[in-house]
């Protein structure tokens, strides 16, 4: 079973998907016109994520625990999922 998800990011970090184990697969896609920075925690994101470039997407291979996303002050994304489930 997939699902897919559309959520807007801006500078207050926002929780994208909690990777449980009956998520086998996914990719999230940076929609939007400005950077937006992941990270497992919901503190630091903007200076301690990983960025994901406007237009870039990253597999869910990598990412374990819940992922948050945020953007700099006066900034707005958006967030494109595909979560693949058992």
């Amino acid at each position: 079973m997939w699902r897919t998800e559309q959520i807007s990011i801006s500078a207050t970090p926002v929780l994208l998907i909690s990777i449980t184990p009956n998520v086998k697969e996914g990719i999230l896609k940076n929609t939007g016109s400005n950077t937006v920075y992941i990270r497992e925690k919901n503190v630091d994101v903007t200076t301690e994520g990983f960025a994901i470039l406007a237009g870039e997407a990253l597999d869910f291979l990598y990412l374990s625990g819940e992922v948050y996303a945020a953007c700099v002050s006066g900034e707005t994304s958006t967030i494109a999922l595909v979560i693949v489930e058992e």
